[in-house]
């Protein structure tokens, strides 16, 4: 199992999958394994394979906090709101502890628009797994819909802090940033996100809208048919990406907490 989580943290995904069915056939019942299989498959945005192996689990563990909770996030990240939050907070029932749950939760209540109960569950997220740059992550987002900046600029340096080079959480703070009137800070942000992960399209898409702004209408232009490239890209299939700009992301374990793949673009511009 921990050979396969460094795999899929490599994204080395198919050795990752070999490592999981090896271990499946070598023990048939042991629903961790079925947990690791779901968490390779969501990874490469195989969903419907994802929630079979999760529910599998269910079904060798049907105690398992865990397995809901890993279920919960992929509902969530397939758009089944009200399942999602059903599986939540059956897992929380069996584990009050279960980071993973408290904030899925608060992505689905941030999406139906309960932005304080977001705050509240992603918070305990945080509290939970102080250690997830993600939690940190989807506790900035509700934060900043309540124009709560300053509060969220410190989530978002704070997942930073615990991963430096994660370019969702340079790409949010720059957001933070641009909210507050500091452009200049903003664009070093997205510019820093785009030299982690040249290929993160919400990154391009907030270098654009600042570049706008700041007058910088040909730079604006070029970033912002970058982003269109990429998007269109992206059309062909899921990247497990989180779409900051407008605050659509979703987690999804990989190995504790990894963000879902943005939304088109065009919807995501405005952000």
């Amino acid at each position: 199992k921990r050979l396969a989580l460094l795999l899929t943290g490599q994204r080395r995904h198919d050795e990752a999958e070999g490592v999981c069915r090896k271990a499946i056939v070598l023990n048939p019942g042991c629903a961790r394994v079925r947990l690791q299989l779901g968490l390779v498959e969501g990874s490469r945005g195989r969903l419907s394979a994802a929630e079979a192996a999760y529910r599998r689990a269910l079904e060798l563990d049907p105690s398992s906090s865990a397995a809901l909770g890993f279920l919960a996030s992929l509902l969530c990240r397939r758009g089944d709101l009200e399942a999602a939050e059903a599986a939540g907070r059956e897992a929380i029932e069996r584990d009050p502890g279960n980071a993973q749950a408290h904030s899925t939760l608060g992505v689905v209540y941030r999406k139906t628009g309960r932005l304080h109960a977001a705050v509240a569950a992603s918070r305990r997220a945080t509290e939970l797994d102080p250690g997830s740059a993600t939690a940190h992550i989807n506790l900035g987002v509700p934060l900043r819909s309540l124009d709560r900046l300053s509060e969220a600029e410190a989530a978002y340096r704070r997942a930073i802090e615990l991963e430096p080079h994660n370019a969702i959480a340079h790409s949010s703070l720059g957001v933070a940033l641009r909210q507050q009137g500091r452009h200049e800070e903003a664009e070093a942000s997205y510019r820093c996100a785009i030299d982690i992960d040249p290929d993160y399209t919400p990154a391009w898409l907030n270098l654009a809208i600042v570049l706008q702004t700041r007058g910088a209408e040909g730079e604006a232009q070029v970033a912002y048919q970058r982003a269109l490239e990429l998007d269109n890209r992206e059309l062909d299939g899921p990247r497990g990406r989180l779409d900051d700009g407008d605050g659509q992301g979703v987690t999804l374990p990989l190995p504790s907490l990894v963000p879902e793949s943005p939304p088109s673009a065009a919807a995501s511009f405005a952000a």
